[in-house]
């Protein structure tokens, strides 16, 4: 996971505009936008409703407590259908 800081700052734009890329994605279980949260680690929205979000997390074993485990940074990658496909175990 990561938070909408973070995220920013690797694209260097802000974290609401961040937020509006995330609430735009259009297959949000398969990228992964559920996995955004806020600075202070609490969960923040989703397209889906918040309630959605938190099971997603719990589901995929992220969340200790209501908290993210584990909050990285993000980084650039040069091939999306790569990544893509390693992220859904399939490369």
């Amino acid at each position: 996971m990561t938070t909408y800081k973070l995220y920013a700052e690797v694209l260097g734009t802000s974290p609401r505009h961040v937020g509006w890329l995330m609430a735009r994605n259009p297959l949000p279980v398969i990228l992964p936008c559920h996995r955004v949260v806020k600075s202070d680690f609490s969960l923040g929205g989703y397209t889906g409703g918040a309630e959605v979000k938190k099971k997603l997390l719990a589901y995929e074993g992220a969340l200790c407590g209501d908290r993210p485990c584990r909050v990285v940074r993000p980084r650039m990658i040069d091939d999306v259908r790569d990544a893509l496909f390693k992220s859904l175990g399939l490369a």
